[in-house]
Order: structure tokens, then C-alpha cells, then sequence
């Protein structure tokens, strides 16, 4: 993963999605998509995410966590694991 996506990743969990959102379309990788799709997941665009993780390769996390009470970032933060992310494919 590059240093500006561990940097969008750092600005998610902090909850500063709208700056990660910057990063991560400046990033076709599928680590971006995959950031890219949290992102629309933390604003609640559910549609957008679920395409972003698609591009990604990953599947969209379980309805679920979604539907606690607390923040968005505090329900998603929980299920990325950078260790969990696959590496990019090679061009």
C-alpha cells in the first residue's frame, strides 16, 4: 500500500473522510477502490460504496454494523484491518 493511502486510511480513522475521499480518488489501485468504497460507506452512500468495493475485490461489509447507533466512522473502523487487504494485482 502506498504512504498516501496509509494516509487516507489515518484521516478515516480519525473521521476525516472528506480528505481520505481525495486521496482515494486519485488512486485507481484496488487498495484505492477499496478506501474509496469506505469512504462512501462513512457518508452513507451504501450504492456507491458497494461499487467501489466491487472494483476493489472485496466484499461490502455485513448490514449489521451499519445499523448501530453509533458514528459511521466508530462501526466501520472496526472491520479495516490493513493486514487484511489483499495485495494489488501486478500490471
Amino acid at each position: 500500500m502506498t504512504p498516501p493511502l496509509e494516509k487516507a486510511l489515518q484521516l478515516l480513522g480519525s473521521g476525516n473522510w472528506q480528505e481520505a475521499h481525495v486521496i482515494a480518488q486519485a488512486d485507481d489501485s484496488a487498495h484505492g477502490c477499496w478506501i474509496h468504497g469506505l469512504v462512501h460507506w462513512l457518508e452513507g452512500d451504501r450504492t456507491n460504496a458497494r461499487y467501489w468495493y466491487r472494483r476493489a475485490g472485496r466484499s461490502f461489509p455485513p448490514l449489521a454494523t451499519l445499523r448501530t447507533k453509533s458514528p459511521r466512522w466508530k462501526r466501520v473502523w472496526p472491520h479495516v484491518r490493513v493486514t487484511d487487504v489483499p495485495p494489488a494485482p501486478e500490471a
